[in-house]
């Protein structure tokens, strides 16, 4: 296999040949250090050398440091004053640069000289990024030479782009707990353990990201969740909420802080304001206790809901409504400019469902200096409307909320998402006005190692993003001289989903999975009541209707799904002939580890979407049948549905058949696909009695 090529010339270091050290600077973060020690642990399993970080005045072989220390900027003026003239004023710019004989890593800030040292274990030593989920191996280098090493990294297009660990049932579930939580919800029993985040956190930065929110529904006044923010917070990250925990405070948060006091009231703004008010300082006041916080401002009812669904009391025009909303705000707001111990608090506030709506129609008011973060229709492939339709307001920051994964209605599994659509959609932000915050659902992680590696370049330079190009470039590292065919098995896989005439899927593994579930209850119907049910139409579901138009996934016509399920798995067999070819291809240039990962990522993967699929298919002609009186007919379908199933363990047994993800599928409560096998088990045995 070829090494992948780079704009580097290595000065000669041999194998035999000791480093003295990396050195520090004094003046640098923990977490520049210990971004370093990979450094270190990088060139080890490159070149099985043992190289030491210390840290001090510049000197050494392998000097680190940022504009920020002015012993470290005195020293750089004085042998590349072009580097400090290029990188002042900027935000996580780099220089990697030779003087001598030693390798000089410059950022204009502690986070630019971070970002200089990924750049250089990835592009010079060939470690992946994402190698903690991906498992593939760097090839041995008997030198490094860098005599020569000239290398810029400028301002990242959009200046927060950070992962918000949502739907995390996987990774709660692969390495053992990491505490108890207490959540009044069966998918949030435990949290993850801190080794799991410290992967999470690891990789993040190794991406480029620097922002993250570690958990859903994150208590940190719980230590096993506190947990999760300190392992944030030994990376550098900026740490935030969900934006249904405004001041880190969620529904299940508030009640545990009132129960511990003995008291319990409603999770309501309009109904216990005192009470709100209470939780929100003492949780922010926690919250303040680490750097680098990025506020919530907001409000929504429990479980993503809207407010007033919380709390019966509540007004019911949507004047008073937002009126309400925009008391809450103004409040947090002030509590955070209390409690923060930054001159320039940073918040912002998600304009999501009926907070997006509210604002439009001048219902709800917003404070300037908060910023507005836009959503997409979840799963992530077109911007809502009011992205679209709102005026800029130059006194105002904007960004965007963008998911990989949506567990309800997928992806969740699988991903979904390709290069050129993450492109499209970051180029729009970029481009109207809304890049100075990216947040991206990512879940566990594991799944969407391509997509959130896309995602890091799109926002790291969204002008210069070319999604083919990017595919192309990111296979050749993974796969050497068989890219070409790894690119066309990825883009096949891509293309196979069916889009509505907006790009949005009709069948990924959440819509699938829940078309799967309809059917079955469509069955349990007609042998009740000998017809099929009613479309529900309720009242109580009309803000659904207004509010999340944008969100509402689309869905096939009557008499349209076994058609179109019949064309998505034959998209899926094309797709999954250039996978098998590719992986051929290979297993014939590469080492067993790249094999490995390309099995796991993607044919895995594909085996699991067409399993579903085929499941979903098979109980469409099973109620279609049963409709026209034809039992036995029924009967079959529902066994031959069980039969596709076994395609789809077959995909989850090439990813336990790792060591590593031996466990990865114990945490599964979202997707609970024991449970929907079973389901379709009994329904079988109900059909059959």
């Amino acid at each position: 296999m070829k090494v992948p090529a780079t704009i580097f010339t290595l000065l000669a270091v041999t194998a035999s040949t000791l480093l003295a050290e990396i050195r520090v600077g004094s003046n640098s973060p923990e977490w520049l250090a210990l971004a370093a020690q990979d450094l270190s642990s990088d060139i080890q399993k490159t070149t099985s050398q043992s190289i030491p970080v210390t840290r001090g005045d510049p000197g050494g072989e392998i000097i680190i440091g940022s504009l920020e220390d002015s012993v470290f900027n005195n020293w750089v003026q004085k042998i590349s004053a072009s580097a400090i003239q290029s990188l002042e004023g900027k935000d996580e710019a780099f220089e990697i640069l030779s003087h001598q004989n030693s390798l000089v890593f410059v950022g204009s800030d502690p986070r630019g000289a971070m970002r200089a040292i990924y750049t250089f274990s990835k592009e010079i030593l060939g470690i992946d990024p994402t190698y903690l989920w991906t498992g593939i191996e760097p090839i041995k280098r008997a030198d490094l030479d860098w005599s020569q090493t000239r290398l810029s990294g400028s301002e990242p297009s959009f200046r927060f782009r950070g992962w918000f660990i949502n739907d995390e049932d996987l990774l709660q579930g692969w390495i053992e707990s990491g505490g108890r939580r207490y959540i009044d919800y069966p998918h949030y029993k435990y949290a993850v353990d801190p080794k799991a985040m410290a992967a999470v956190c690891e990789t993040a930065v190794r991406l480029g990201y620097n922002l993250i929110i570690p958990a859903s529904f994150l208590d940190i006044d719980n230590a096993p969740e506190r947990a999760l923010a300190d392992e944030a917070k030994k990376r550098g990250l900026y740490l935030s909420m969900h934006h249904i925990e405004p001041l880190g405070v969620s529904a299940f948060t508030f009640f545990n802080y009132w129960k511990r006091r003995g008291e319990e009231h409603l999770f309501s703004y309009f109904s216990s304001k005192k009470q709100m008010e209470e939780t929100w300082r003492y949780y922010a006041q926690l919250w303040a206790e680490y750097p680098n916080v990025v506020w919530q401002l907001g409000l929504r009812g429990i479980a993503d809901r809207p407010m007033w669904m919380a709390d019966p009391n509540t007004p019911e025009t949507d004047e008073e409504r937002g009126a309400i909303m925009t008391e809450a705000i103004a409040l947090q707001r002030r509590i955070v400019d209390e409690v923060s111990k930054d001159s320039n608090p940073v918040m912002t506030t998600t304009l999501w469902a009926e907070g997006a709506v509210f604002f439009k129609e001048g219902f709800m008011r917003i404070p300037e200096d908060v910023m507005i973060i836009f959503a997409d229709n979840s799963p992530g492939r077109v911007w809502q409307s009011d992205f679209h339709e709102m005026p800029r307001d130059p006194r105002r920051n904007y960004g965007v909320y963008f998911h990989h994964q949506l567990w309800g209605t997928g992806p969740h599994m699988v991903q979904g998402v390709s290069a050129n659509e993450q492109g499209y959609l970051f180029n729009q932000a970029y481009h109207r006005d809304a890049r100075d915050y990216a947040i991206l659902n990512a879940s566990s992680i594991r799944e969407f190692v391509f997509g959130l590696s896309a995602s890091a370049a799109s926002l790291t330079d969204t002008e210069a993003f070319d999604a083919y190009q990017f595919t192309r470039d990111l296979c050749a590292f993974w796969f050497g001289d068989a890219a070409d065919a790894a690119v066309k098995a990825y883009e096949s896989f891509f293309e196979s989903y069916l889009e509505n005439e907006r790009g949005v899927p009709y069948f990924i593994d959440g819509l699938t999975r829940q078309r799967g579930y309809r059917n079955m209850g469509a069955i349990r119907a007609i042998l009740e009541n000998g017809r099929l049910p009613e479309e529900e139409n309720s009242a109580k579901n009309s803000w659904v209707n207004r509010h999340l138009a944008d969100m509402r996934p689309p869905l096939p016509g009557p008499g349209d799904a076994v058609g179109m399920l019949e064309t998505q798995i034959g998209h899926l067999d094309v797709s999954y002939k250039l996978m098998q070819e590719a992986l051929q291809e290979i297993e014939a240039h590469c080492d067993a580890s790249r094999a490995r990962f390309f099995k796991e990522n993607l044919i895995a993967q594909s085996r699991i979407l067409r399993g579903l699929h085929a499941w979903a298919l098979e109980l469409e002609r099973a109620v279609a049948a049963l409709a026209d009186g034809d039992r036995n007919a029924a009967i079959r379908h529902v066994e031959q549905s069980l039969n596709e199933w076994k395609t789809l363990e077959q995909g989850q047994a090439m990813i336990t058949a790792n060591p590593r993800w031996k466990h990865w599928y114990r945490g599964d409560t979202k997707m609970n696909l024991k449970q929907v096998k079973q389901s379709t088990e009994d329904v079988l045995a109900e059909l059959k009695n």
